[in-house]
């Protein structure tokens, strides 16, 4: 067998394995020194957008896999490649600004869905801190991929079809206190009541 058909295979059996599925998202309830965060869900891909600290601006931070995400090799092959057979991954950034009608930040960044939720100031402080961190240490990788509109670096963290994008979402949204339930393969996030 070819490694193209063990490809297609693989790539079959994770779209039934994943059919359907989707995280609930349970924001922390009367977070302290609350602020709005965003959750972004482009299709198959999320993000998360962080205010910065005068509120006029938001970075957006994602994850993906080098090949496909910033170089923008998108052929049938190199997404079973990022899915299974990842090189390496990269950490993307850009800052939107927040405009005098937030209602329109979902058309303005070009996500299918925005969602919107509060986050305790000191965690979201936290974790732009940690992710600027992150984004400057390999900022000697730095590319632009206009399609995606994101500046990315190298990462060190693996990406694979088990640890993709929407997991690393999942991952900030619980370091900004939020309670993840469910499958994370998809970005189909679901928000449900703040815990309490």
């Amino acid at each position: 067998m070819t490694r193209a058909a063990a490809l297609l295979i693989l790539s079959a059996a994770a779209a039934a394995l994943i059919a359907g599925c989707g995280a609930t998202v349970i924001p922390p309830r009367d977070p302290p020194e609350p602020v709005r965060a965003y959750l972004a869900d482009y299709g198959r891909h999320s993000s998360i957008l962080l205010p910065t600290n005068d509120g006029r601006a938001l970075h957006e931070y994602a994850f993906g896999d080098w090949d496909w995400f910033a170089a923008g090799r998108t052929s049938l092959l190199n997404g079973l490649d990022a899915m299974f057979a990842s090189d390496g991954s990269a950490l993307g950034r850009r800052s939107v600004a927040v405009g005098p009608d937030p209602s329109r930040l979902a058309d303005r960044v070009g996500a299918d869905r925005l969602l919107a939720f509060e986050a305790p100031r000191a965690k979201v402080v936290a974790l732009e801190t940690e992710l600027d961190a992150r984004y400057r240490r390999n900022f000697d990788s730095h590319v632009y991929n206009p399609d995606a509109n994101l500046a990315f670096v190298h990462d060190d963290e693996r990406y694979s079809f088990w640890h993709n994008c929407n997991h690393v979402t999942a991952e900030w949204l619980e370091a900004l206190g939020c309670e993840v339930r469910g499958s994370r393969i998809t970005s189909r996030f679901k928000f449900a009541k703040s815990k309490g």
